[in-house]
């Protein structure tokens, strides 16, 4: 059935019931069943399915696995017949025998938005690629701090503005060491659910910070809402307007800047 080790067992984090969203993919709201010391050598495609279907206790309209170390609208891939199920035990076994399973209940049109994520983001690309040696006309307006402004931060015992005290609990005074903060850098290896977002963290590319935002939205059933999602900027905020938002932040938004 697979090049793959066989008697190797495996884990599969099921996720289901929950609802997907495109722009950027992510997967809202789902339960989670984790499925533990299975011998998948010993089942085929439709025993394998019917197994998931019985686990979950529900039918299984569409089902998607993602591939190790990847955001949804990079590694999502159906798992619809037995050479995708091929696939699935070799993208499992290389990753010491742990994958996780989405369960679309809706029949969306999953991989057609990934494509149309891709694309949108490939045309972006593109047009800032083109614009990279313009020049801005005499017209543009540009906004600059005086250097004599003195900027008041206000105290905070928000968990996420004073993570490592890059904002003291009693906030700052008027004297400031000229110190550089050090902003940590997210680890994407860590555990799914142990992601969470720190005032000043560093990531490798956007995807890192699209993940990271992700899994930490699933883990704490927040609704997270995109407002723009562009190549060098992220703006995220808690539902698409404040009312019932659950984030605990004194701040609505996410603002990441891509460099």
């Amino acid at each position: 059935m697979s090049s793959s080790t066989p008697g190797t067992f495996v884990n599969i984090d099921v996720y289901y019931e929950g609802i997907f969203v495109p722009k950027p993919l992510v997967y809202f709201e789902p339960k989670r069943e984790l499925l533990t010391g299975l011998d998948l050598n010993k089942m085929d495609f439709k025993d394998f399915h019917g197994y998931i279907r019985n686990a979950i206790k529900d039918r299984c309209r569409d089902m998607y696995y993602c591939l190790p170390d990847r955001v949804l609208v990079d590694g999502l891939r159906e798992l619809k017949d037995k050479d995708d199920y091929v696939r699935f035990l070799d993208a499992t076994y290389s990753n010491d025998g742990k994958i996780s399973i989405y369960i679309d209940h809706a029949g969306e049109d999953i991989m057609e938005w990934i494509q149309e994520e891709n694309d949108e983001e490939g045309d972006m690309e593109s047009v800032l690629s083109d614009d990279v040696d313009s020049v801005l006309s005499d017209d543009v307006s540009v906004d600059h701090e005086l250097d004599d402004e003195v900027i008041q931060i206000p105290s905070s015992v928000d968990p996420f503005l004073s993570m490592n005290n890059l904002i003291p609990a009693g906030g700052v005074g008027d004297e400031v060491e000229d110190s550089v903060p050090k902003f940590p850098i997210h680890d994407p290896n860590q555990k799914w659910d142990t992601m969470k977002p720190v005032l000043g963290m560093r990531f490798s590319d956007r995807n890192e910070v699209k993940q990271m935002l992700t899994n930490y939205a699933v883990f704490n059933g927040y609704e997270l809402y995109y407002e723009k999602n562009e190549s060098s900027r992220l703006l995220v905020r808690c539902c698409k307007n404040n009312d019932g938002c659950n984030v605990p932040f004194s701040a609505y938004y996410f603002t990441v800047l891509i460099i």
